[in-house]
């Protein structure tokens, strides 16, 4: 009854088993020749790119380390230049302090040697006028002796007087 129900719709059990053999047949020769080379592209690229995968999480894991060690090497580096620049500075001023004191201390000295040398020509100027006052005063009493003081005899003398005192530098 099988057999006639499905001889009915067109089914052949000899044709049925030698599909399958034909199946079978077609099934080794691809395992043999293709599917095994398939295979085993698929497991070396498979290999390959886990091997990849890892490479990249080691790499990732190496280039977080390299961050975190630039990150340590540039903050020590930020605080030995702030250190440089603070030594720096202090050592600036320090040398502007004394730049500063040893031009006081030049200017102090220099003001001395101004004032002993103001004190020097103010010594030397009453010294010429303390020699030439003598012999001004003999001129002139020679002059109101010898002659009568005119006001331009005494006009003249006190010219004469004043060259004589500008030619001496007093």
């Amino acid at each position: 009854m099988i057999n006639d129900v499905l001889g009915n719709i067109g089914f052949n059990w000899h044709v049925a088993i030698l599909n399958f053999f034909n199946f079978l047949v077609i099934l080794f020769i691809l395992n043999k020749f293709f599917f095994k080379k398939i295979g085993s592209t698929i497991h070396k690229r498979d290999s390959y790119i886990k091997e990849g995968v890892e490479n990249a999480k080691n790499a990732k894991a190496k280039i977080e380390q390299a961050e975190a060690g630039a990150k340590v090497i540039l903050n020590e580096s930020r605080v030995e230049a702030q250190k440089i620049v603070d030594d720096s500075s202090d050592r600036a001023e320090s040398v502007a302090r004394d730049i500063k004191l040893k031009a006081e201390h030049e200017a102090e000295s220099l003001r001395d040697k101004l004032k002993k040398a103001i004190a020097t020509s103010d010594d030397k100027a009453m010294d010429s006028l303390a020699n030439a006052t003598p012999e001004l005063l003999q001129k002139v009493f020679a002059q109101i002796i010898g002659e009568k003081m005119t006001t331009e005899v005494n006009a003249k003398y006190i010219k004469n007087i004043l060259i004589q005192c500008q030619n001496q530098k007093i």
